[in-house]
């Protein structure tokens, strides 16, 4: 999990006031978006055990879509598909094509999935550090 954090934490800076994100959501801590405002606060330590809830959700969600193979992934591969997740979101990764791509052990054609939003534009060098990971 330390590497997973660390991770998250390299391109996410906490912000202690509410400011919008790239989608245009408010939040606060290391893009926190649940029930925050225009106005809202956090402490550094609210931050990071937000951030630790974001991570038992992400978990949550890499059980639903990978079920027993969850621990079988790299830990490499876990970094990425957790940022990937903390990034676009449970409900945009459980879209995506990634998860079906790795069950079906196409992993090279999982990795491609991670271009795909480098070139939206999407926090590119964020998520070419995640290719190489994956």
């Amino acid at each position: 999990m330390k590497e997973r954090i660390a991770f998250i934490k390299k391109y996410n800076k906490p912000s202690l006031l509410a400011r919008k994100n790239e989608a245009g959501y408010w939040f606060v801590g290391y893009n926190y978006t649940i029930n925050i405002h225009n106005g809202s606060t956090c402490t550094l330590e609210q931050a990071d055990r937000l951030l630790l809830t974001q991570l038992k959700n992400i978990n949550n969600c890499l059980i639903k879509q990978f079920g027993v193979s969850y621990p079988k992934l790299k830990k490499n591969q876990l970094i990425a598909l957790t940022s990937l997740i903390f990034t676009l979101g449970i409900e945009k990764f459980t879209q995506s094509n990634i998860a079906n791509l790795y069950k079906e052990g196409e992993v090279k054609e999982a990795r491609k999935q991670f271009a795909i939003y480098a070139k939206l534009g999407i926090i590119i060098n964020r998520y070419k550090e995640e290719i190489e990971l994956f």
